[in-house]
């Protein structure tokens, strides 16, 4: 039989997602795309794009706690 899943333990898994995706390299990887490394619009625009993937990251790990918060908050049957 399967393994019942609980809201505790999707939180958990929740958390555990997070805290991956807060430890990509994706995260810093804009800091090697700068001024020093190539010039040009093409090079601002790679910048640009890293950074903003970067935050997109970084918003989904914080909606996945906030779900896990939520998760963890509601009232067990």
């Amino acid at each position: 039989m399967p393994e019942q899943t609980t809201p505790t333990s999707q939180a958990a898994e929740l958390r555990r997602l997070a805290t991956r995706l807060q430890h990509l390299r994706l995260l810093t990887v804009h800091r090697l795309a700068g001024g020093d490394t190539w010039v040009g619009p093409p090079a601002q625009a790679c910048h640009d794009a890293l950074r903003r993937h970067a935050m997109l990251v970084v918003n989904q790990a914080e909606h996945l706690l906030a779900v896990a918060r939520r998760l963890e908050w509601e009232p067990q049957p």
